[in-house]
């Protein structure tokens, strides 16, 4: 199952009811995105982030920012 990153639109401080402005949530692939935070509620937005990735070059990986 996916992990999907979703931050607080009002993300420039801490919600009062919150550890921080962003956090990761476990999705089916067909759910749609969160809409506001399961913790204090309030509005959420998807954060479209990145992988690293690599290669194997001779049996040891070379990796690529």
């Amino acid at each position: 199952m996916p992990t999907y990153s979703y931050t607080h639109i009002n993300s420039n401080k801490i919600m009062r009811d919150c550890q921080s402005t962003d956090f990761d949530a476990f999705q089916n692939i067909k759910e749609d995105s969160l809409t506001e935070c399961p913790t204090c509620g309030k509005p959420v937005k998807r954060v479209i982030t990145t992988a690293p990735s690599f290669t194997m070059v001779g049996g040891t990986p070379k990796f690529f920012q």
